[in-house]
């Protein structure tokens, strides 16, 4: 059965309030479930009260709009891994090339869906509302890539690709 964004944001809504364990200095303002290699997970997109800095974020540049959506697991009230990082090139409102850049980390692990992987995460519905509310879903492969501490990566030569899918709900604060 196919699940319409609209049930799909009213299935997801109540997750963050459930499921909200961070500290005051946190507040959820989005739920990324995903199953990636057949295992489940529920990250959170968070708005930081202390630093204001929210992981969902929009920037205008040069008639695109970069959406940047961060979700991070909960450890002991704090933000921790694994994380995981989407990204997606809006043009008149809508995914430009119809892909999203996914990124995976945990302490010893890094998959990627992007154009350094060789293959972005197809991006199979995608909302955003005036009122900043944001919705998406997205499904590909993610490839086992090697990384330094300066965050850049490179494919594993030989690496097992990893099948992802995933939906996103929030909020890009405004």
């Amino acid at each position: 059965m196919r699940r319409t964004p609209l049930a799909l944001a009213a299935l997801l809504a109540a997750a963050p309030v459930a499921a909200q364990e961070f500290d005051d200095a946190y507040e959820v303002i989005g739920t990324l479930e995903l199953t990636l290699g057949g295992e489940d997970h529920t990250l959170y997109a968070l708005n930081d009260t202390e630093r204001d800095r929210a992981y969902v974020t929009a920037q205008d540049s040069a008639g695109f709009t970069i959406v940047t959506i961060s979700a991070v697991a909960e450890d002991d009230g704090r933000p921790a891994r694994p994380f995981a990082t989407l990204l997606a090139t809006l043009e008149d409102g809508a995914v430009a090339d119809g892909t999203v850049s996914v990124d995976w980390r945990t302490e010893d692990r890094v998959l990627m869906a992007n154009s350094d992987s060789g293959a972005p995460a197809d991006v199979t519905d995608f909302s955003r509302g005036d009122d900043g509310a944001i919705t998406l879903s997205f499904s590909g492969e993610m490839q086992p890539m090697e990384s330094g501490d300066d965050m850049d990566a490179s494919p594993i030569e030989g690496g097992t690709p990893v099948a992802i899918e995933g939906t996103f709900t929030g909020t890009l604060p405004q």
